[in-house]
This record gives C-alpha cells, sequence and structure tokens, in this order.
C-alpha cells in the first residue's frame, strides 16, 4: 500500500536574477516498509525536495505545482496549523545539519516535551513521565498477577511508587522492572490425539509451532556493525508463520503468554506479535486491556517479571499457564474466573537468536462446539473430534 505519493513536484525560488527552479517535476512514490534513496550531486534539489514534502518551504521559495499524498491525505496546499498537526507525529524529517535538529542552548528533553506536547494534551509532567509509566505499569501488572500464582518467585503485589523509585540500573528501567535470575523447571507431555486420550480426558491441541532466527539487519547490542535499515524483530516473522500454519489470527487469541524479562520486552512484543501497532501500548495499559479481565490478557501468572528467568524453562512455564488458562484451572487468574478459553498464544522469545511461537487452541472436550458446564473442571465428557 503507498504510503507516500510525490507526483510533478516543483519548487522555485525568487532570486534577483531571476527564478531558479531547484525541484523540477520530481515523482516517486514510497510504500510502508521501504526505504528509497535520493542521490545527487550537492545542490540538485534533494535537501529541498524533502523540505517542500514537509511544507518547510520558506520565502522566497515556494512550492508551485505537484502533488503531494500522505497515507492517502494532500500535503501541499495545506496551511501551516494543518501541517503542524501531521509534523512530529505521524510524518518527520531528519536535518542534515544539526543545528537545524535541536537548539543547542536548550536542555533536549526540553525539545522532547514540546513535540509531545504539540500533538497531546498533556502537562509536562505527563510528557516526561508517559513512557517510564507505562514500564512501571506492566511491572506493577506482573506482580499483581504473580500475586495470584502459587507457583511465582515473587507472590507480593509491588505498588507503583515502589517500582518508579526503586534502584535505576539502565535508564529509564528500574530494578523492579526486570525479571530476577531464578531456578526451577517444567515438564510437558507431548503425544499423539490418540495415546493422549489413555491418560486425559481433556488434551490440549497445540495448533502450531514456528521457530525463526535472526538475520541481518536486525538490531544485535554485541555485534560490531549495524545495518543502515533496521529489519523486523525474528518474532514478527514466527508470529506471522505461527498464526498462518494455525489459521488464526491475533483478534483470535482469548489469552496472551508473551516474553518480558523486562517491562520494555512485554511493550515490544505486544506490536511484533501483531496484537497492536507500535505506539498504542500505553493506551492498551491504562485501558486494563491487558489485566486478567481485559480484553487482551496478558501473563497472567505474573509472567518472567514475578516467576524469574530459568532461560529455558520459562518458555515452556508459559506453556503451562496457558494450559490451566484453556482448562479452566488457573484460579483467580482465569478470565472472568469462568469458563476455559477457545485459543491462547505463546511467544516464549527470549533465546539470543532464535525466537519461537506457538497457538494453542482449545481443551478437547470444546472442538466440538463448546461446553455449557461451568466451571469446566467440573465436566468429565471424554474429549473427542
Amino acid at each position: 500500500m503507498t504510503l507516500l505519493a510525490v507526483d510533478n513536484l516543483q519548487t522555485e525560488f525568487a532570486t534577483r536574477d531571476g527564478v531558479l527552479r531547484a525541484v523540477q517535476g520530481v515523482s516517486f512514490t514510497l510504500a510502508r516498509g521501504e526505504v528509497l534513496g535520493l542521490v545527487g550531486e550537492s545542490g540538485s534539489g534533494k535537501s529541498v525536495t524533502g523540505f517542500s514534502i514537509m511544507g518547510l518551504v520558506d520565502p522566497p521559495g515556494r512550492v508551485v505545482g505537484g502533488s503531494v499524498r500522505f497515507d492517502g491525505e494532500e500535503l501541499v496546499g495545506k496551511s501551516e496549523d494543518q501541517l503542524r498537526r501531521l509534523r512530529g507525529k505521524r510524518i518527520a524529517m531528519i536535518f542534515q545539519d544539526p543545528m537545524m535538529t535541536l537548539n543547542p542552548v536548550l536542555r533536549i528533553d526540553t525539545q522532547m516535551i514540546e513535540t509531545v506536547q504539540a500533538h497531546e494534551k498533556v502537562s509536562e509532567a505527563e510528557a516526561r513521565s508517559c513512557s517510564r509509566d507505562a514500564l512501571g505499569m506492566v511491572a506493577n501488572k506482573a506482580f499483581r498477577n504473580g500475586a495470584k500464582n502459587p507457583n511465582a518467585w515473587r507472590r507480593e503485589p509491588v505498588d507503583m511508587d515502589t517500582i518508579m523509585n526503586s534502584d535505576m540500573l539502565s535508564y529509564p528501567l528500574t530494578k523492579y522492572m526486570f525479571c530476577s535470575p531464578a531456578e526451577g523447571g517444567v515438564a510437558l507431555i507431548l503425544a499423539s490425539e490418540k495415546a493422549a486420550r489413555r491418560f486425559t480426558n481433556r488434551p490440549v491441541f497445540l495448533k502450531a509451532v514456528t521457530m525463526k532466527t535472526r538475520h541481518y539487519g536486525l538490531f544485535e547490542v554485541f555485534s560490531p556493525y549495524q545495518a543502515l535499515q533496521q529489519a523486523p524483530a525474528p518474532t514478527v516473522f514466527a508470529a506471522k508463520a505461527a498464526f498462518e500454519m494455525a489459521g488464526l489470527g491475533p483478534e483470535d487469541v482469548g489469552v496472551i503468554q508473551i516474553q518480558d524479562t523486562k517491562s520494555g520486552a512485554e511493550i515490544m512484543h505486544m506490536a511484533e506479535n501483531g496484537f497492536c501497532k507500535d505506539g498504542e501500548q500505553e493506551k492498551l495499559l491504562r485501558e486494563g486491556a491487558t489485566e486478567i479481565n481485559g480484553r487482551m490478557p496478558t501473563n497472567t501468572d505474573g509472567g518472567c517479571i514475578a516467576n524469574g528467568e530459568p532461560i529455558g524453562a520459562s518458555g515452556l512455564r508459559q506453556v503451562y499457564e496457558v494450559v490451566l488458562q484453556l482448562r479452566g484451572e488457573a484460579g483467580e487468574r482465569v478470565r472472568g474466573h469462568g469458563g476455559g478459553l477457545r485459543r491462547t498464544r505463546v511467544d516464549s522469545g527470549g533465546f539470543r537468536r532464535r525466537t519461537h511461537a506457538g497457538t494453542l487452541p482449545q481443551c478437547g472436550r470444546k472442538r466440538r462446539g463448546g461446553c455449557s458446564r461451568s466451571p469446566p473442571r467440573r465436566c468429565r465428557t471424554p474429549a473427542s473430534n
């Protein structure tokens, strides 16, 4: 889908010697996710093309012809107020001259806050704290959920003030925003459907498992270099492949388990797994969407933050939790404290160079259209296709 379409763009500057045509008939399109490079010698009009697209050409220059459509919206001819609502929020430009980017006599955070306040009706304090609050809310939720999990390492709620004011380990992350190393283990029994029915009348069916490795262009802390164009994380591809294999989409999922070795990881993986767009996470957290009774309950057992991170066992712990959720056996952690869910999602992530993703559909008893009994554990009806 075309995000930016420039058609026959023309920009002129009035000079003492006459009209200087800096941009003449420039046309190109740019789709979402694409990168386009404009190459030319100094003075060929590369920067002026960018200024023209952004509506930043000052007198004596002016855009005299052509069209610039951003996400289907015509920019040429918009007023300065209309353009200011877009610039810095939906479209932005990094200037070649650093003196045109940041004012050297003002603090960087002051200029960043000004940008936030230009687009959002928030106070300076709210603009300063919005991102850190999101990190704190993830940790706060984790500890509250962990308090309902008898197997959690941390089983006491931790209030927001304590989380936000604890020791700063790696700004903006405080110590309560990280999981702590832990020992532990998990055992799973996998079997064919026929064999499973010999041991239980309530099997849970695994619909899809995928694994993707890191690839060129992905940010890597220990890499001696970084690619010019950053590629999506392997979680993006693993999640997409798992959903395609299962014949499901993010909207079909009733409970989510994603990697949260630190608060920021849960926030990133919400978008990488397709449950929201980047930038929407804080709004979802404030609305309570990721709470146990929210519309996308996430890390209902407290995640890694409350359970610790015994490396490989963490991914299996996630599977164990969603099995309990599907069967309605997770106690207070069951969404609505009632019947089992139909589908759930696991992203065990975590390993340095690979990401696993899996989708668990429903307990065997529900495959034929549901069970009327609640809670489900009272039902002893054998599972069948």
